[in-house]
């Protein structure tokens, strides 16, 4: 996550252990917007595409979340 949110380059890695990996990584950015760090959550969702092949859990929950937002936003 910290490479996300630093820019540096993101090493992807294998898929095994996605389920618990992603968990973490949900439950980490949920404090991250829980905390209202929108620089840092706004870096996460800017770069998500790098962790779809090694996090493909973390990256469907999340981009399915901002997609519902999205929607929710339209229909006000």
């Amino acid at each position: 996550m910290t490479d996300l949110v630093s820019g540096m380059e993101f090493k992807p890695f294998s898929q095994e252990n996605d389920r618990s990996r992603s968990a973490a990584f949900i439950k980490h950015f949920r404090q991250l917007i829980e905390q209202q760090d929108a620089g840092a959550v706004h870096q996460i969702t800017e770069n998500l595409h790098r962790i779809q092949a090694s996090m493909p859990t973390a990256f469907q929950m999340i981009e399915q979340a901002i997609r519902s937002a999205d929607e929710a936003c339209m229909v006000k």
